[in-house]
């Protein structure tokens, strides 16, 4: 009795898998048997170290996604209003200063120029 009546690729990926790994953890030799570990311990930290900026970008990413979720998810927003009620404040004082002086020869968008220059 067969234990999969067709053939797929997760069967076919998975009968390779467990022959790779057959092949690298089970020898009658344990000398010959920790060589295959060593070499196949080599050949995967080959390919990490070979791709460790892609991995290393890839976490980064992850970790900046986390924290924007975890910003909107805690979504105080105290800081931010705090921000423009300051920028507020700001823009009022330097309008307030703004009408207040006497008008520069040139700044023509001031509200009292014309009283003070005549062009």
């Amino acid at each position: 009795m067969t234990a999969a009546a067709k053939h797929s690729i997760a069967l076919r990926l998975g009968r390779a898998l467990g022959g790779v790994a057959r092949f690298c953890l089970h020898d009658r030799n344990p000398m010959l048997r920790w060589g295959k570990r060593v070499a196949g311990a080599a050949i995967f930290l080959t390919v990490v170290i070979s791709s460790f900026s892609w991995l290393a970008s890839s976490l980064l990413s992850l970790g900046c996604l986390g924290l924007v979720v975890l910003a909107l998810v805690k979504g105080d927003f105290s800081f931010l209003s705090s921000v423009l009620e300051y920028q507020a404040e700001q823009q009022r004082i330097d309008d307030d200063e703004y009408s207040s002086r006497a008008p520069f020869y040139g700044e023509y968008d001031h509200p009292d120029y014309h009283l003070h220059y005549k062009d």
